[in-house]
């Protein structure tokens, strides 16, 4: 059996990635053919109501130690946003009003349990109501964060003891809920933020080990199946050099051992994970694959982690690096790196039997004729029957 991701998973992810946002877009929809029957001056009115319950009335609601009523408050805004009031003018600085990203940064603040359903819909109706959630920010140290970095900080985290995570399943689950709200493809993501990543953001500091995650393992690893269906990968474009470097120890961004990773980054071909695969062919250079080679026979345990996962059968990442790089499979025979040899020789025996080195030689013969190279290295080149 191949260890992969979780296939069932992935679809129950998709499927509820694709529920949430087709009744969402809907909800969107008839939000809208109010809003344009508004003049200006009552859009105005009705935009400076919202505004006014948010810095007032759920303001207080998270600061004073006399509550008001978050069910009031969410009908309140229900009304309003009926008659087509929009979120759109709640204040965007970090240090400025009270928003909707400062309104999901204060989830874990939320202690009665019973008043978390009532929070969660306010938010969804007020991205319904077109939230700018691209603009309005909420501060975190030096500078804002917006509502998508804040609920992938929280989800990363799992159960965290931490004041500024969640620490309860109601409020994860509660977070998850809005993750699907939020989220958007790769092409939509990149013209909307700067430089920023969500499925980077969510494994770095998920391998950062910063919470509990058994009790919440189900939700976590449909928020990485949502974005791996969309097309997202964990890749880091910014430092990419660096990356590259680390794919192998995992030793920096993640602190993990490479792997229960190596699903995650490099999963076997399913058709669902098309999008996933096609948007990490086109950081695959030559160059990136010889640092990742290079970083897995940095260690015994980087050979042998490489060895048992890509073993397994086919891999369109060891394909690739046959027809790419070949050198580099002359280079681990010159190396005697024999871990890192054996799943091309077991998955790729015809592409290997016809590759030739810019001498002509093939494996077999640049194997017996190059000084250095072990008996067992030819011996497992041989028993590899390449044809």
């Amino acid at each position: 059996m191949i260890v992969t991701f979780s296939i069932s998973t992935l679809i129950q992810a998709k499927q509820e990635l694709e529920r949430e946002q087709k009744n969402l877009e809907k909800e969107k929809a008839a939000w809208a053919s109010i809003r344009k029957t508004l003049d200006a001056k009552t859009a105005a009115i009705l935009d400076q109501q919202v505004v006014h319950i948010f810095e007032e009335s759920l303001f207080k609601y998270f600061q004073s130690v006399e509550k008001p009523d978050i069910r009031a408050i969410l009908g309140q805004l229900q009304q309003l946003y009926l008659q087509g009031a929009s979120a759109s003018t709640l204040d965007q600085p970090e240090l400025e009003g009270y928003n909707l990203a400062d309104l999901i940064q204060d989830i874990p603040a939320v202690k009665d349990i019973a008043d978390l359903p009532f929070v969660v819909e306010i938010i969804r109706l007020s991205i319904i109501a077109d939230a700018a959630i691209y603009h309005q920010k909420a501060y975190v140290g030096n500078g804002g964060c917006t509502a998508l970095e804040l609920i992938l900080v929280f989800l990363s985290w799992g159960l965290s003891d931490s004041s500024n995570g969640v620490n309860t399943q109601e409020h994860y689950q509660a977070c998850y809920k809005i993750f699907y709200w939020l989220i958007e493809t790769p092409t939509a993501v990149a013209e909307k933020y700067s430089q920023f990543d969500p499925y980077v953001l969510f494994t770095c500091l998920y391998g950062n080990g910063y919470g509990d995650y058994t009790a919440v393992a189900p939700f976590h690893d449909k928020v990485s199946m949502a974005m791996a269906s969309l097309g997202f990968i964990p890749y880091n474009e910014w430092s990419r050099e660096r990356w590259w470097w680390d794919i192998g120890t995992l030793a920096w961004d993640l602190g993990q051992q490479k792997a229960p990773w190596l699903p995650l980054f490099f999963p076997y071909e399913h058709e669902l994970l098309q999008p996933f695969l096609h948007s990490w062919k086109k950081y695959l250079t030559p160059d990136a694959l010889k640092a990742m080679i290079n970083n897995f026979s940095g260690t015994t345990t980087g050979r042998k982690t490489f060895k048992t996962y890509f073993s397994q059968g086919p891999h369109w990442l060891t394909a690739i690096i046959i027809q790419d790089i070949p050198d580099i499979i002359f280079e681990l025979v010159r190396r005697n790196e024999v871990y890192l040899l054996a799943p091309f020789l077991k998955t790729h025996k015809r592409k290997l039997g016809s590759l030739r080195n810019e001498n002509g030689q093939s494996l077999l013969e640049y194997a017996t004729a190059t000084r250095n190279v072990k008996e067992k290295t030819i011996q497992l080149i041989r028993e590899a029957r390449l044809t």
